[in-house]
């Protein structure tokens, strides 16, 4: 347990939620693996995590999300490095 609660500690800090959040996503049966790429993604397409993991969760691939997310356009004129 105190394994999993580093792990969400470090997942919470790189994707900038709560770690109630990390530790929900664990329960919910995301993979470390999973939230760390949603993460990723989220990032990179200015998304929160939690709207690509229930993309996931409703039955897209990972190539889907990122079609999906690449149509959504950046209209927030802030600068993208402090995005997440």
């Amino acid at each position: 347990m105190a394994d999993t609660n580093a792990k969400a500690v470090e997942l919470a800090k790189r994707c900038r939620v709560p770690v109630e959040e990390v530790l929900g996503w664990l329960s919910d049966r995301f993979s470390v693996q999973e939230i760390e790429r949603a993460c990723r993604i989220a990032k990179e397409k200015h998304a929160a995590p939690s709207d690509v993991l229930a993309m996931l969760d409703a039955g897209l691939d990972w190539r889907a999300i990122e079609k999906a997310l690449r149509a959504v356009p950046d209209v927030d004129n802030l600068d993208d490095a402090e995005a997440y």
